[in-house]
């Protein structure tokens, strides 16, 4: 016989389910639509679920925006955490190491699935309260991340005892992320991929990199 607390396990293990498939359908309708161009029905109708199902789960679009950013940007700062971690264990830590191995990340995520979604996220940040919030509280997550990868480069000699790490990882950040996103996807056939953008960026700013 079938305990409550099992049938309280199986409802909420489908209730997960179904709110996860909900996500899923939006990702695909929002890669190829965007965000404005999506309605609740094309979601709806993707997910092959009732009204009732989708507002059982969120209170409307923006709700699932919000889903959708907080599980992009949690993936990215695992992933940023476990880069670092991995780079710093390495024999022969350098500054082009810690990048190369960021920007490939990068480089993923703006052309893997739901390519350059981050460019409508940040565009509804600017006008969406709610959506800002939930980004300014993962970057500086991020932010967080990159002032102790510098704290390690700097007891290595990379940098100054003087040097302004909070500052430097704010640049570090806008380098990282929108910089490379938006030459990779503007730019054409003069965009520079990972290997290239690192050289670039050391020539341009003459970096003294081991």
């Amino acid at each position: 016989m079938t305990s409550k607390l099992e049938k309280s396990t199986k409802k909420g293990e489908k209730a997960e389910a179904s709110k996860a498939g909900i996500v899923l359908a939006a990702r695909d309708c929002f890669a190829s639509k965007g965000f404005q161009e999506t309605s609740i029905d094309d979601i709806q109708a993707k997910a092959k679920i009732s009204r009732g199902s989708f507002y059982y789960h969120f209170k409307s679009k923006d709700e699932v925006i919000q889903q959708i950013t907080r599980e992009n940007l949690g993936r990215m700062i695992a992933r940023i955490d476990a880069i670092i971690t991995e780079t710093n264990q390495s024999s022969d830590l350098e500054f082009k190491l810690v990048f190369k191995n960021l920007l490939d990340m990068v480089e993923q995520i703006t052309f893997g699935p739901g390519k350059a979604m981050s460019l409508h996220v940040w565009s509804l940040a600017m006008i969406n309260d709610d959506v800002n919030a939930v980004m300014l509280d993962r970057f500086a997550e991020i932010h967080k991340l990159l002032v102790e990868e510098l704290k390690t480069l700097q007891k290595l000699g990379f940098y100054g005892k003087k040097a302004n790490l909070k500052q430097m990882a704010s640049a570090f950040f806008g380098i990282l992320i929108p910089g490379f996103i938006v030459q990779r996807i503007f730019l054409g056939n003069n965009s520079l991929k990972p290997d290239n953008y690192i050289e670039a960026l050391i020539a341009l700013l003459n970096f003294q990199c081991k």
